[in-house]
């Protein structure tokens, strides 16, 4: 079974370093695999430019403190990229977060996927 996963609803703009509110962080607890794509469907600025985004993972939602780095999408050069990658060991909720920010005064981006549960029946 598989379910979609969104961890921003539409496009998201950012000009500046930025991470993803706690409060709006994605229970992926049900899941044994997770399938997420970034695509950048725009980057604006002079360039070049470098804007880099990652996966976070953590167990609460009381707390920055404890969050870990659960991988990296591709840094991205030019509008209109897409990167996918596929996770098995995760902790409980993800969200995201721009790691870097570098010749571009902004920036779109969204993130979604599937999560998958195999040989188990909800």
């Amino acid at each position: 079974m598989a379910d979609l996963i969104r961890l921003t609803k539409q496009p998201i703009r950012v000009t500046y370093l930025a991470t993803q509110p706690i409060y709006l962080a994605v229970d992926v607890s049900g899941y044994d695999q997770l399938d997420m794509s970034c695509y950048v469907p725009s980057i604006e600025g002079t360039g070049p430019f470098l804007v880099a985004l990652r996966l976070l993972h953590g167990s609460q939602l009381d707390t920055d403190n404890g969050w870990a780095a659960l991988d990296w999408f591709a840094s991205f050069t030019a509008s209109n990229q897409i990167s996918v990658n596929t996770y098995t060991n995760f902790l409980r909720y993800i969200r995201w977060e721009v790691t870097n920010f570098s010749g571009a005064a902004a920036a779109s981006f969204a993130i979604s996927g599937m999560g998958r549960r195999h040989g188990r029946s909800t």
